[in-house]
């Protein structure tokens, strides 16, 4: 993928590290749908849809974060060979393809234990859970923040303590106030709805910015 397509970074005015910093933050900002906070305001929705306990959801919760974590080192792996331009793309599809899946993982448990008897709608609802929380733990909370971060700090050597200072507070900012927002996206679109829509913007829009602004590194 050529990093002069479909615009030269090389041609802006200032420094182009200035616009990855901007692009990293959001990028980080974005995998809220897979981190702790984004994930605990959907639990109530899900209890009730699936009818597992508090606990069991917790353990799924907790096997799909054990799963993501080893898995991480291969996606870091993906970063070095591939880039960043396209990995944050195969990461925004993944977190949206996820977030769908979730919004539908009760019906989908009830069809798997209609069409296999002897597993039962919460042993269904719980193997999805788990397999869910692993795409999103992995797409969202890894790879778009390994993804963002690593781009930001290949752009910047002396002032890289810097430029973590001026992205954290939006980061944590954001992070902070993602479970009043997400409650009120839930209290709009319902919490199936909420999780759609946020595929789209993820999966559309992020991976779009991603395509259009990230870039692997400032020799490129």
């Amino acid at each position: 993928m050529r990093p002069d397509f479909p615009f030269r970074p090389a041609a802006f005015p200032f420094f182009y590290g200035w616009v990855i910093v901007a692009a990293a933050t959001l990028g980080i900002v974005a995998s809220i749908p897979g981190q702790t906070m984004g994930v605990s305001v959907f639990t109530d929705h899900l209890i009730e849809a699936t009818g597992l306990s508090r606990l069991q959801i917790s353990n799924a919760y907790l096997l799909g974060t054990l799963m993501s974590g080893l898995l991480l080192p291969l996606g870091g792996s993906l970063v070095d060979r591939f880039g960043v331009r396209r990995t944050v793309v195969v990461a925004c599809s993944g977190l949206a393809i996820t977030l769908t899946f979730l919004a539908f993982a009760d019906r989908l448990a009830v069809d798997l234990a209609t069409a296999v008897p002897f597993i039962p709608v919460a042993g269904a609802s719980f193997a999805l859970l788990a397999l869910g929380f692993t795409g999103i733990r992995f797409s969202g909370q890894g790879m778009l923040t390994l993804v963002s971060r690593t781009m930001m700090a290949r752009w910047f050597e002396r002032r890289r303590g810097l430029v973590s200072a001026i992205s954290g507070p939006f980061v944590n900012f954001s992070f902070a106030g993602a479970p009043l927002l997400l409650a009120l996206w839930i209290g709009r679109a319902g919490w199936r709805g909420a999780w759609l829509e946020m595929a789209i913007t993820v999966g559309v829009g992020m991976s779009a910015m991603g395509w259009l602004l990230f870039r692997e590194s400032p020799e490129e």
